[in-house]
């Protein structure tokens, strides 16, 4: 039954052990396919990469701005550097790190100092008599804090209330003032007032109640808003730019970590292969962007790269050999070239052939078998396994067991079977 080698794929026909070289013989026309199967995988593992050459020099560190138009949180410290990707998709060593830090979150206000406006003896306001509560929240452009401390005020008869501000939570340019009544249905935004220690504000009830329970943007928030708001802009530095812009490299990446030297397995903020294309014209002509804008999404997976992990392809080249060499010199699998022929060398038996080629040396056994029958043996004087290929009487190849030892190739078929193998 047919099966498959396990990582080219490539049909061999199981025996007694199936796939080893030592069991029935059942071989796919010969060639032992799980060998050359075997002999590829180690040279994809052991013998594709080669070091870097150092053809592509690290990134000056890039510039950082903090903006704020995005999701990075505030109260962190972000670090981040960045690398080259060359033609060949070579990546560089990393630069320099630089590090970025965003505000501290806003905390909570404290309550505003609160007095009836009639106390001076020329209240001006409109609000109804009775008990009302005070409270601020502290604004900081986008970002507004929770709701502060809340203070109390019993107005006896209609009139105004006189607002003194507390000092500002840090950071904070602006408080927002808000109220309720007793018996309102929730909090009122009433005003926004600069962030000033000891500033004065009458609320004299122009500002009506709020009377929409169910809608959220007219409540004070229960946690900050804007706690997540945060973005960096990254810049490549000036001569870094101009070498992307000439189309110097084929991109760059952008990596973030809040943990200096330590990046964790998704630290990949961005590959740059984005270009300056304001029109969307899909021009592959057109400079690589040399900023970009980290809005705080997610990260993918990368690292930045170590001097050891720095690997490129290199074509294979395969060693050319007079004789054959003592094998117990030999790692398993390794590959050479003998007489035009291609050996490797099997953990147990030594050098096999694994593949021929019309420039070796051309000798061919032409065998013929005119009676059908299922057993063709057949003498040959190569020094090797050769490579047998099977042909029935229509002309048509066949898939057949094919069993080596000395001197003697035997074709096993299911049914009788007339026809031609050709040895080499």
């Amino acid at each position: 039954m047919a099966s498959l080698t396990p990582y080219y794929g490539l049909s061999y026909f199981g025996g007694s052990n199936p796939g080893s070289i030592t069991d029935d013989g059942a071989k796919f026309t010969g060639r032992d396919r799980l060998d050359i199967d075997r002999m590829l995988h180690a040279l994809a593992v052991s013998s594709r990469h080669v070091a870097a050459d150092g053809s592509i020099e690290s990134p000056n560190p890039p510039a950082l701005t903090l903006g704020t138009a995005g999701g990075l949180p505030g109260g962190s410290t972000f670090t981040y550097c960045v690398t080259f990707i060359d033609a060949n998709g070579l990546e560089s060593l990393p630069s320099d790190e630089v590090t970025i830090s965003t505000p501290d979150v806003l905390a909570e206000p404290l309550d505003p100092g609160v007095a009836d406006d009639e106390l001076d003896g020329t209240s001006t306001g409109a609000l109804p008599a009775g008990l009302y509560y005070y409270a601020l929240t502290a604004v900081r452009d986008t970002e507004e804090s929770a709701l502060g401390v809340q203070t109390t005020i019993t107005l006896d008869e209609p009139g105004g209330v006189a607002l003194t501000m507390p000092t500002p939570p840090t950071g904070a340019n602006q408080f927002q003032i808000w109220r309720m009544n007793a018996a309102d249905v929730g909090w009122t935004r009433v005003a926004k007032v600069a962030a000033t220690e000891g500033l004065t504000y009458t609320d004299d009830g122009s500002v009506a109640a709020n009377t929409n329970a169910d809608d959220p943007s007219q409540m004070p928030p229960i946690a900050n808003l804007g706690l997540a708001v945060y973005s960096v802009v990254v810049d490549l530095e000036a001569t870094d730019a101009a070498l992307v812009t000439a189309g110097g490299v084929s991109a760059w990446r952008i990596y973030r970590t809040e943990t200096p030297s330590a990046y964790p397995e998704d630290s990949l903020v961005h590959h740059v292969v984005d270009r300056n294309d304001p029109g969307d014209t899909g021009n592959p002509a057109l400079p690589l962007l040399t900023t970009w804008i980290d809005e705080g999404d997610i990260l993918t997976d990368g690292v930045p790269p170590l001097a050891a992990a720095q690997m490129k392809i290199s074509p294979q080249t395969f060693e050319h050999v007079e004789a054959l060499p003592d094998a117990a010199l030999y790692p398993a699998w390794y590959p050479l070239i003998y007489n035009n022929q291609l050996y490797g060398k099997h953990p147990t038996l030594g050098w096999v052939l694994l593949s021929g080629s019309s420039g070796g040396s051309g000798e061919v056994v032409i065998f013929t078998q005119d009676a059908a029958i299922t057993d063709w043996v057949i003498p040959h004087s190569f020094p090797y396994r050769p490579a047998v290929d099977i042909v029935d009487a229509d002309g048509n190849r066949v898939e057949a067991d094919v069993i080596h030892s000395a001197g003697v190739v035997t074709i096993h078929a299911d049914i009788p079977l007339a026809g031609t193998a050709h040895l080499s």
